[in-house]
């Protein structure tokens, strides 16, 4: 009995630490979001079930939803096409009271890895004085992967002067790379009252 438990002891170590240096990609789980026949009906509750690693595959429609925030985990978004599947944080342009996505880590790595693929994100506004920041998207210490998407008509709007690295009308980046394949920006916008606040581009702020 004493082997037996010691064997068992020690396959269980050994188990143990293999899953340790197993990947998280390894255990990644496949989430569906949709109105009809999916796991989720939202986006937001699908992240907030999600793990680290797993891929949230979204349907072939229309998602209202705004200030859509990612903490700590490495997720992959991907729709049916950029034509097919639309996240928009408003029904109409420049109506949002949120951006469309929030990604953050605490603190940077290459693993931290957040993607979207063929969607389209608009309608996002993010007005704040200082904060007008990423109107679609805000990334801090991530990685972040645009592919085959099309990011139009976001809003950054700083509402009052005197803030330095606002803009990004598209896409707000801190500590963070990017890295955008196939993909079209368009409409996108920084608005200010204070010309010495236009350091972020309509598209894009660093």
């Amino acid at each position: 009995e004493r082997k037996m438990s010691r064997l068992l002891k020690a396959i269980g170590i050994q188990l143990l630490l293999i899953i340790g240096l197993v990947p998280a990609s390894v255990f990644a789980s496949t989430i569906t979001v949709g109105s009809s026949g999916a796991d989720y009906t939202s986006i937001s509750a699908a992240i907030t079930a999600a793990q680290s690693g797993d891929v949230l595959v979204l349907a072939a429609e229309t998602f209202t939803e705004a200030g859509l925030t990612v903490t700590d985990k490495s997720l992959s978004f991907k729709g049916q096409g950029a034509s097919s599947t639309i996240v928009q944080a408003a029904s109409s342009y420049n109506t949002a009271t949120d951006r469309v996505f929030s990604l953050s880590f605490s603190s940077y790595s290459t693993s931290n890895i957040i993607s979207f693929e063929d969607m389209t994100i608009r309608y996002g506004k993010k007005a704040a004085a200082p904060g007008g920041q990423g109107g679609g998207i805000a990334a801090t210490a991530t990685v972040l992967k645009i592919i085959d998407c099309e990011l139009n008509s976001n809003i950054a709007a700083t509402t009052s002067g005197g803030y330095y690295g606002e803009g990004g009308g598209a896409i707000w980046l801190s500590t963070s790379d990017l890295e955008a394949t196939g993909s079209t920006f368009d409409g996108n916008s920084h608005t200010s009252s204070f010309t010495g606040d236009m350091e972020g581009g309509g598209a894009i702020a660093f």
